[in-house]
C-alpha cells in the first residue's frame, strides 16, 4: 500500500475493506434491525457516508447485539453492516462465544484497516485480542 496515499486505484479496482467496530448499533443499522435509534452516534453515519463516497473503499460496520442468534450480514447502500449475537459491556471481557464471533468476523471481512469506536466496551478489546496484525 502506498504510504503517501490511503486509497490507491488501481486497473483491476482493488477496493480497500475498512471494518469498523462499534460498540452499539447506529443510525441505519438500528433502522436495518427494527429498533429506535441510539441518541448519540450520529456522527457514524455522517462519517460513513463520507467515506462511502470514496471511490475504492469496501466499508463493515460491526457491532454484538443480543438482537440477532446468529451471526448476520445485511448489505444496504454499499455498506455492509455484520452483526454479531452477543452483549456489549465496559470494563469487561465478553463471553468465549462472542470473542470467538469476532475471530469469525475478522475471518470473513479480511480487513485491510480496522479502526474501533467506543474502545471503553469490550467489542475493542475482543477484536484486538483476536488480530495479531
Amino acid at each position: 500500500m502506498n504510504p503517501n496515499n490511503v486509497i490507491m486505484e488501481s486497473n483491476n479496482q482493488e477496493k480497500l475493506t475498512i471494518l469498523w467496530v462499534c460498540n452499539a448499533p447506529y443510525g441505519r443499522a438500528c433502522e436495518l434491525l427494527g429498533i429506535n435509534h441510539a441518541q448519540s452516534g450520529s456522527w457514524i453515519s455522517a462519517t460513513s457516508e463520507e467515506l462511502m463516497s470514496i471511490k475504492g473503499v469496501k466499508l463493515c460496520i460491526a457491532t454484538a447485539t443480543p438482537l440477532v442468534s446468529k451471526l448476520t450480514r445485511i448489505l444496504d447502500k454499499n455498506i455492509c453492516y455484520i452483526f454479531i449475537p452477543g452483549e456489549t459491556e465496559r470494563g469487561k471481557r465478553s463471553s468465549s462465544v462472542t470473542r470467538n464471533n469476532w475471530q469469525r468476523l475478522i475471518s470473513l471481512v479480511q480487513p485491510d484497516i480496522i479502526q474501533v469506536w467506543g474502545t471503553e466496551f469490550s467489542n475493542g478489546l475482543d477484536v484486538i485480542s483476536q488480530n495479531d496484525d
